[in-house]
């Protein structure tokens, strides 16, 4: 299948161009080992990435629908706790320390978890 690829709304997808280049190239081939051993690489850097964002002790330890919430949620407001005056900072105690800026934030929601409060349910945002 050969498309027109002057307008937008025609363009091939990454995978239909994959298999297009691999069916019809003469003189290029794709090494399914290679991409195998990349695809393994590169999953091994996410794992590490995500283990040790999540080691942080204010972000989620596990990966279920609670996790992606919160995620949203503060990544949504996260703009209201930045500070135009470095020296009058938002703080929340929480854990093992007193926390400014984003992870403000971060440690506000999750002393409201932890007294039972669901900041990122839909029932308690529609009261707002």
């Amino acid at each position: 299948m050969v498309r027109n690829m002057t307008h937008n709304s025609s363009a091939m997808s990454p995978r239909d161009s994959g298999r297009f280049i691999t069916e019809k190239a003469k003189d290029v081939t794709i090494s399914k080992t290679a991409v195998r051993q990349l695809a393994e690489k590169l999953l091994e850097v996410v794992d590490k990435q995500v283990q040790r964002w999540c080691s942080h002790e204010l972000n989620p330890k596990v990966s279920d629908e609670d996790a992606v919430n919160w995620i949203f949620m503060c990544d949504v407001i996260n703009f209201s706790f930045w500070s135009e005056d470095q020296d009058k900072k938002f703080c929340v105690k929480y854990g093992n320390g007193t926390w400014t800026g984003y992870w403000s934030l971060c440690a506000a929601v999750n002393r409201a978890l932890k007294v039972c409060v669901h900041v990122y349910s839909l029932h308690l945002r529609n009261k707002f």
